[in-house]
């Protein structure tokens, strides 16, 4: 699990929620598109899913295009 950094006005106004985003894959790139999710926290989630790393997935020894659907809450602790 990771932890993400909530966006100061987010974070102010406690606000909560997930935000889930289509990720299509492939062996040169990652493309995300917004599926559903509020306004304020949609931004910071195609922000942390752009760091991360990505390796294309193999079908026989060769990569393929693969289409995801990634969800990333954002949750206020304590």
């Amino acid at each position: 699990m990771q932890f993400f950094t909530y966006l100061a006005l987010s974070l102010e106004s406690r606000i909560r929620g997930d935000a889930f985003l289509r990720a299509r894959i492939d062996k040169e790139s990652c493309e995300f598109q917004v599926i559903s999710g509020l306004s304020l926290l949609v931004q910071a989630a195609l922000d942390a899913v752009r760091r991360w790393c990505y390796q294309p997935t193999e079908l026989n020894g060769d990569p393929i295009e693969v289409d995801s659907t990634i969800t990333v809450s954002f949750v206020l602790g304590g």
